[in-house]
């Protein structure tokens, strides 16, 4: 998703979200480099506030991959935070 502009990432999101039941979706996991630039804070809000969609219906975790971020200079809990992205999901049935 790092090169993703918003409507591919949404149209992603969104076909989750709307086949969580014919698929059987319960957990979804990102396998990194969510963004290009680990310091583009805009990249990270905007793919934050399409994400965060997830967490309403749908589990989400991800990994840090090499475009997220350097371990001195590493922002992306500021947007992805571990109790963020792995929230379990509102209902529990």
């Amino acid at each position: 998703t790092q090169w993703s502009s918003q409507t591919q990432l949404q149209s992603i999101v969104d076909f989750i979200i709307e086949n969580k039941t014919v698929f059987g979706i319960e957990y979804v996991v990102h396998m990194g480099d969510i963004v290009e630039v680990y310091s583009n804070k805009t990249d990270w809000e905007l793919k934050d506030s399409v994400f965060s969609q997830l967490t309403n219906d749908i589990s989400f975790g991800w990994l840090t991959g090499n475009h997220d971020g350097e371990s001195q200079n590493y922002i992306g809990d500021d947007y992805f935070a571990f109790s963020h992205s792995l929230m379990v999901p509102t209902d529990d049935a």
